[in-house]
C-alpha cells in the first residue's frame, strides 16, 4: 500500500508541472498492437491489407486488384516492399498503403532487404542483383559464378538462381539450380566481389537474428531425407540440429524460421510442425496449428507465431486458406481472416 501511495505521489507531481495538453502514460499500459501484413484474394484478384494480431482493425492498402507477391518490411517498420506481377517491377509503400511507387529496375523479384534496411537484393533476368533502398547504383553480383556445363537437361544448360537472403549487412546468400544436377549455395559481397561456394543441395536459408549463424535445410544424395543444419556465416562449425526436417522458404516468400532471440528454429516434419533447440538439438512437436499449415513468421516480441492455414471441401480440393496466430508454444490459436478467399503470405510489421 504504501509503494501505491508513493506511485500516486510521483503521477500527481508530474501533472502538477507538465503543460496542460499533455498526458502522462501509465508505465502499466498495454503495449501498443502489433500488426500483420497480408496478401489476399483469388482468381487473379489480390490486395495487400493490414490487420492487428488480435484480428481487430482489417484495412485494404492497395484497393486496386492484382498479382502481388514477396512482402517485405524494412527493419524499421517504415517502409513496405513487394513485387507486382502486373508490370514486373518492385514496388514500396509506408505500412498505412500511401506513397506506393516503383522502385529501380523492371522485371524485378523476390525483394530481400538487408538487416540493417539501408541494401535490397532482388532476381532480375536469372541473375542477383543488388541496390541501394532507394533503388540507386543497381549492380549485378552473380557474374562470377563458375560456368555450367551442359546439363541432362539439352544441350543449352537450364539453370535458375534464387535469392535466400543477408548473411551481414553487406554479404548476401543465394542458391544456384541446375536442372538434374542439384542446387549450390553462394554468398557474395554486395558489390559482387568476394563470391564462394558454401554447401550443396541446400533448399533455402535464413540468416540468425544476431547475424552470426545462418541454418539451411539440404537433400542427401537425391533421397527425400533432409537434415536442418546450423553453421556459422564463414562456413565454419557446422552441424545437424534436426533431421528430416524442412525449414520455410520453398515459394517466393521467405519467412525466417529463427526465433528473434536466437535460440530456436521452426521447422516442419511429416507429422507437423516443430521447434528446435539450436544449443542442444532438442526438438519438441507443437499441437496446433493444424499439420497442412504454412509457417508465416514469429513475432516482434517472440512470443507468437503466425501460420496460413489451409481449408479443403468434402472432396479433400483447397477452396480458401485463412490466417492464424498461435502462442510460441504451439496453444491459442487465434483465426485473424475467417473469409472465403485465400492468404497467399503475410509478414509482421516490426
Amino acid at each position: 500500500m504504501r509503494d501505491a501511495g508513493i506511485r500516486s505521489a510521483l503521477i500527481a507531481a508530474l501533472l502538477a508541472i507538465l503543460p496542460a495538453g499533455c498526458e502522462v502514460l501509465d508505465p502499466e499500459d498495454e503495449a501498443p498492437q502489433e500488426q500483420i501484413l497480408f496478401i489476399s484474394g483469388q482468381d487473379n484478384a489480390e490486395d495487400i491489407y493490414r490487420i492487428n494480431a488480435d484480428g481487430s482493425g482489417l484495412i485494404n492498402l492497395t484497393r486496386s486488384p492484382g498479382r502481388y507477391q514477396s512482402l517485405e518490411v524494412t527493419p524499421d517498420g517504415r517502409t513496405v516492399l513487394f513485387h507486382n506481377e502486373t508490370d514486373c517491377q518492385i514496388w514500396t509503400m509506408t505500412p498505412d498503403g500511401s506513397n506506393q511507387q516503383p522502385l529501380g529496375e523492371s522485371c524485378a523479384r523476390l525483394p530481400r532487404v538487408s538487416p540493417n534496411g539501408q541494401l535490397l537484393a532482388y532476381e532480375n533476368e536469372n541473375a542477383i542483383h543488388v541496390m541501394e533502398i532507394d533503388g540507386t547504383e543497381p549492380r549485378t553480383v552473380s557474374q562470377d559464378l563458375p560456368p555450367v556445363q551442359p546439363s541432362p537437361c539439352g544441350e543449352t544448360p537450364k539453370w535458375s538462381v534464387w535469392p535466400f537472403g543477408w548473411v551481414s549487412a553487406s554479404r548476401f546468400a543465394f542458391r544456384r539450380h541446375i536442372c538434374q544436377v542439384g542446387n549450390t549455395y553462394y554468398s557474395v559481397n554486395a558489390d559482387g566481389s568476394g563470391l564462394i561456394e558454401l554447401d550443396f543441395n541446400p533448399e533455402t536459408a535464413h540468416l540468425s537474428p544476431d547475424a552470426t549463424q545462418v541454418a539451411f535445410d539440404r537433400t542427401h544424395d537425391w533421397v527425400d531425407q533432409r537434415s536442418v543444419t546450423v553453421m556459422n556465416v564463414d562456413g565454419s562449425n557446422r552441424r545437424e540440429v534436426a533431421d528430416d526436417g524442412w525449414l520455410p522458404g520453398h515459394s517466393w516468400y521467405s519467412r525466417n524460421p529463427w526465433s528473434p532471440n536466437g535460440r530456436q528454429l521452426y521447422f516442419w516434419r511429416a507429422d507437423g510442425h516443430h521447434l528446435v533447440d539450436v544449443g542442444n538439438s532438442t526438438s519438441r512437436h507443437l499441437a496446433e496449428p493444424p499439420i497442412e499449415a504454412g509457417f508465416m513468421g514469429w513475432s516482434p516480441q517472440g512470443n507468437r507465431m503466425l501460420f496460413n492455414v489451409i481449408e479443403r471441401d468434402q472432396n479433400r480440393v483447397i477452396v480458401a486458406s485463412d490466417l492464424y496466430v498461435v502462442n510460441a508454444d504451439g496453444t491459442g490459436p487465434v483465426n485473424l481472416t475467417r473469409n472465403a478467399t485465400f492468404e497467399t503470405e503475410a509478414v509482421w510489421v516490426p
